[in-house]
């Protein structure tokens, strides 16, 4: 990321070395945030998510306020100039908003503290905003709609519908599913969910569905190579390309007759809101189970 700030910042009047206060430039603070001890350790596409808000923040600052050349050039005026650039220019949902102020008050909280600054942080008193669920919230399939969806797909995307809808698991936990984790003898696939695998780090054994046990029976037996992944080359494409693998499934789900974004939204410049994507199929996962009768708390262990 520094790299590429200085390919695209690099001035002659860009400063090079701290402030006299100990403050760094802006495109060097990343990489002693990075390298910090006192910082979380979140996954690597996290990270990588991270640095690109922080990459945003500074090329806006580096267009509309070139003296921002330090961290504590950022006063609580510029703080706040860059939350409503969010909201105004960007038309970022709350949610997005809450978590480019996030980021950016905890890196200036920590190079502050690292760096001996003794100054109020600007990005502490910029509100969080009320997140309203509907932003979030997708549509469940039917279960006409999911026996629909598993008779047009082929190939990798009929193995994700699969997993997706009879193991209830995100896009990434599909993805990156190794053969490993599935045992077709005995029926049961296991997994450690993508967002405990860092905090509870919970094993769950699911009994695979007799559809999704015979598609990777299948699977298994047309397997090349040695891969230990089941979907190798969609393992790659997430962590390289993830937006590309988004782009076919929403095609895909689009070809079937679904609407990926709620009607009257993403219109004037205002925010799409999302209906139908992959992530619906964990909304139809958690339907069937609570309509067959399966505890909400085993339900939550799951998914």
């Amino acid at each position: 990321l520094d790299a590429t700030f200085y390919q695209k910042f690099d001035k002659e009047s860009a400063p090079r070395q701290p402030a006299s206060d100990g403050s760094l430039p802006l495109y060097s603070a990343w990489s002693r945030y990075v390298t910090s001890d006192k910082r979380k350790d979140p996954l690597v596409s996290t990270l990588h998510q991270y640095s690109l808000q922080w990459g945003l923040f500074v090329e806006w600052a580096q267009a509309q306020h070139p003296k921002i050349q330090y961290l504590t050039d950022v006063t609580d005026a510029r703080a706040s100039a860059f939350m409503r650039y969010m909201v105004t220019k960007r038309k970022v949902s709350a949610s997005t908003f809450n978590k480019y102020r996030n980021l950016l008050q905890n890196v200036f909280k920590i190079l502050f503290k690292e760096l001996h600054i003794d100054r109020p942080n600007p990005w502490s008193d910029i509100q969080l905003k009320r997140v309203e669920r509907r932003e979030r919230r997708r549509e469940a399939f039917s279960a006409e709609e999911a026996a629909m969806i598993l008779e047009k797909a082929s190939g990798w995307l009929k193995t994700m519908f699969y997993l997706g809808f009879f193991t209830g698991q995100r896009l990434v936990d599909c993805c990156r599913l190794q053969w490993k984790q599935v045992d077709v003898k005995t029926g049961v696939v296991s997994v450690v969910p993508q967002k405990t695998r860092h905090s509870t780090g919970l094993l769950v054994d699911l009994p695979m569905h007799p559809d999704l046990r015979r598609h990777l029976q299948e699977l298994w037996a047309k397997r090349r190579g040695d891969s230990s992944y089941v979907l190798p080359k969609i393992a790659a494409m997430h962590k390289r390309r993830p937006w590309k693998l988004c782009g076919e499934i929403g095609e895909f789900l689009t070809g079937c007759g679904f609407q990926l974004h709620k009607e009257g939204t993403g219109e004037n410049g205002t925010r799409a809101l999302p209906q139908y994507g992959f992530h619906s199929t964990r909304h139809t996962f958690v339907t069937i189970c609570r309509q067959a009768g399966v505890a909400d708390a085993v339900i939550k262990a799951i998914v």
